[in-house]
């Protein structure tokens, strides 16, 4: 895949570990948030990207990644409104209640892509929600190796669906086409498909499996153990837990 030059809005843990893997793969990358990039210095050092300020993220892209809480999303309207119609968009939210409020759209059975999509009045394409952000850096593998990550994309537009499965795949990892935001929540906390690392063989099964009506218990449960987790808990301890859970391990 030819280099791209990326935007991300948001510089927490996977606005990190995305800029690292981008620069690392050879892609130009800037990155933005709301405090402006004098708060940004020690973020370029780690991980080689530009630190810019807000509006400047959005100019001279290929790609935007929307890497912001879930609840910030709607403050994103204005800056949103000035991105190309020719730019990719993906975000990588994932809703929980506890730390974004509750919003009850979601709540009453709307996709969070779809809300997403509702707030910022664009079309966006939904990824990278459902790796760790240390599985986001150091899990991805050549693209003829064996054990291949494969992360479930889902979009309404095909063209930009196409350019975030090209840069899945050049991060290291098997993208797979998971059809329209609507059936997006098959790949949200919760479900099996939720940070299992699996094969792309293994995740169509793993999205079919996905329960809508047990989605928002499972849910909270996910929810209940990340946020119990002791702070020395190891990133990719839970991986073989999940795992299990799904029925992909004995």
């Amino acid at each position: 895949m030819e280099n791209k030059i990326i935007g991300i809005i948001g510089a927490g843990n996977v606005g990190h570990s995305l800029a690292t893997a981008l620069v690392k793969a050879g892609h130009k990358v800037k990155v933005a948030n709301s405090k402006g990039k004098e708060h940004l210095k020690d973020f370029s050092l780690q991980t080689g990207a530009d630190v810019v300020d807000i509006e400047e993220v959005v100019v001279g892209i290929d790609v935007l990644i929307i890497a912001v809480p879930l609840h910030r999303i709607p403050d994103l309207t204005q800056i949103i409104k000035k991105v190309s119609p020719k730019v990719a968009i993906m975000d990588t939210s994932n809703y929980i209640p506890l730390l974004n409020g509750t919003i009850q759209e979601i709540e009453d059975g709307l996709a969070l892509s779809e809300w997403v999509t509702q707030q910022l009045n664009v079309p966006i394409v939904k990824g990278f929600n459902n790796i760790t952000s240390y599985g986001m850096v150091n899990n991805g593998k050549p693209k003829d190796a064996d054990s291949r990550i494969a992360l479930p994309i889902s979009g309404d537009d095909i063209e930009q669906k196409k350019v975030i499965m090209n840069l899945v795949n050049d991060l290291g990892f098997d993208a797979f086409d998971a059809g329209s935001l609507k059936e997006s929540w098959r790949q949200d906390i919760g479900e099996p498909a939720y940070c299992t690392e699996s094969s792309f063989q293994e995740l169509p099964s793993l999205l079919q499996n996905a329960n809508s009506s047990k989605a928002k218990r499972l849910r909270d449960i996910m929810i209940d153990i990340l946020i119990n987790l002791p702070p020395t808990f190891p990133p990719q301890g839970l991986i073989p837990i999940l795992r299990f859970a799904a029925g992909l391990e004995s």
